[in-house]
């Protein structure tokens, strides 16, 4: 007997462009000091690029195991701002310094070169 073919989309965003949210600021408002508003207004005035504004309230993260939001199951990330999220996680797809951090903590994780990359696994998953 076959499985009914479950349909979906996927669709990401980490900066608001088609959800209500920014992502990126969300998690920042959950876990981070609220220091990071006036690294996020000093990039607002062209005083330092986006790198910087994205790397610099890395240090201000003070999240714990058990701040991870209890329905996360998939996580999808490339960065050390994604490690705290991805720790809590059942399983992690990641590229970059996300699937090196995974690896050494031994979360179940799998690498990926593109979000297509990612999105090909999805689907192969819903089958």
């Amino acid at each position: 007997m076959s499985r009914p073919r479950l349909q979906c989309r996927v669709l990401v965003d980490v900066d608001g462009t088609i959800a209500t949210v920014d992502s990126t600021d969300a998690q920042l408002d959950r876990f981070a000091l609220p220091a990071w508003h006036a690294i996020e207004s000093v990039w607002k005035f062209d005083e330092i690029g986006s790198r910087e504004c994205l790397m610099r309230p890395i240090d201000l993260i003070r999240a714990t195991p058990d701040a991870a939001p209890a329905f996360l199951r998939v996580f999808v990330g490339d960065g050390r701002l994604d490690f705290c999220v991805a720790e809590q996680a059942d399983f992690v797809r990641a590229k970059k310094t996300l699937i090196d951090h995974a690896r050494l903590q031994d979360l179940l994780s799998t690498a990926f070169t593109s979000f297509a990359d990612a999105g090909r696994h999805a689907r192969s998953a819903l089958h």
